[in-house]
Parts: structure tokens; sequence; C-alpha cells
């Protein structure tokens, strides 16, 4: 019975140390700007443009900036790839979209860099006792080699008026890094008035 009850707290010490290792390597921060010059009530309705070589990566972008939204927000949010044909993006088509579908704002990000870089994760020593006298010793940690991006974020009103203005500097794989960053510009954007309050877990800045 001792022997099971070991066993169980090892296979659970193993998961959380890495689910630890994990969350230290998916860190983000975020740094936002309001333009002093706008006295706007938040927007109603905005259309997600991802700027990005992969469409893959646009289409995840965009979903993971509405999906934060809709959670943190009452604005509506619309997918671009929705709307856009990705192969004839041109400002004319844009502006034609923005009218029809009564869009009075544009949340457009864009990779500004990305690559890796090595951390240093804490040595944790986790130790399995199999039978008296036994035990199997494991270490996790030490240098560690991170994917990292920086990503601007830019609101725009239909007329061409810069809102706000935000960088996210994230670290993990490009999945992570992006929707790192959607939640948190999805909360500042609540935060500084951009968007509405609401939204399904009912945030409050």
């Amino acid at each position: 019975m001792e022997l099971k009850i070991v066993r169980i707290a090892s296979k659970y010490l193993f998961w959380f140390i890495a689910v630890l290792i994990l969350t230290a390597c998916a860190r983000v921060e975020t740094y936002t700007q309001r333009n002093p010059e706008w006295h706007g009530q938040p927007l109603n309705r905005v259309m997600v443009i991802g700027d990005f070589t992969s469409l893959v990566y646009r289409h995840y972008a965009e979903v993971q900036m509405c999906e934060y939204i809709s959670d943190y927000s009452d604005t509506v949010c619309l997918q671009s790839l929705d709307y856009i044909f990705a192969g004839q993006d041109s400002s004319t088509a844009l502006a034609a979209t923005l009218s029809k579908e009564k869009v009075d704002g544009v949340i457009y990000i864009s990779a500004l860099a990305r690559g890796t870089t090595t951390v240093d994760q804490p040595v944790v020593l986790n130790v399995m006792q199999w039978t008296p006298g036994f035990a199997t010793a494991i270490g996790y940690g030490g240098p560690t080699t991170v994917d990292w991006a920086n990503y601007s974020v830019k609101v725009y009103l239909p007329d061409g008026l810069a809102i706000w203005y935000a960088n996210a500097d994230a670290s993990g794989n490009p999945n992570d890094t992006i929707e790192h960053s959607s939640y948190s510009i999805a909360k500042e954007l609540v935060k500084d008035g951009v968007i509405f309050a609401g939204g399904g877990r009912h945030y409050k800045p």
C-alpha cells in the first residue's frame, strides 16, 4: 500500500514539474498606448486582420483574438478571412467590407520579430521509490531553448485614424505566443476603453 502511494505521488509530481516548466516558458509582456487625441466611445464592431506570411498563422491569430475579445468584451469581433479573400487583399475591398459590415474599428496584428533564446530553468529533483532501499532520481530543468516573438497590434478607425497601439513580447512555440498575446491584448483593449467590457467571462478592468 505504501509503495502504491509513493508511485502515485511520484506520477503527479512528474506532471506538476512538467507544467511548471511549460508555464515558465510561456510569458507575455505587453506595452500599450492609447491615442490621447481620441476621445470616442468603445467600439461596437471590430474586424481583426492578421498580417502573416503564413495563412495558417493568420487564421489562428484572428481566431484567437476574436475568441478572447468575446470572452472579455461585449464588442462584436469579426475575422477578416471570413469576409475578405486573402489572395486579393486590397484597401478598396477592405473599405467596402468595413462599410457593409458596419465595422467601426480594425485590429491589425503583425509579427515584428521572432527567434529563439536559451533560458535557465530551476533544477528540480524527483525521487521515485520503488521498493525499500531502491529509488530512481530524475532531475528536471537547466538550460532550455524556447521560441519568442514580438507582435505589433494597432487599432484603426475606418477613416484611418490610429487610436491604440501595443507591443506584446511572448515566449513559447508559435501557437502559444499568438494565443497568450491575444489573451493579454484583449484584456488591455478593455482596460483602455477601446472595446466594451463584458463578454462570456464578464471581465471588468
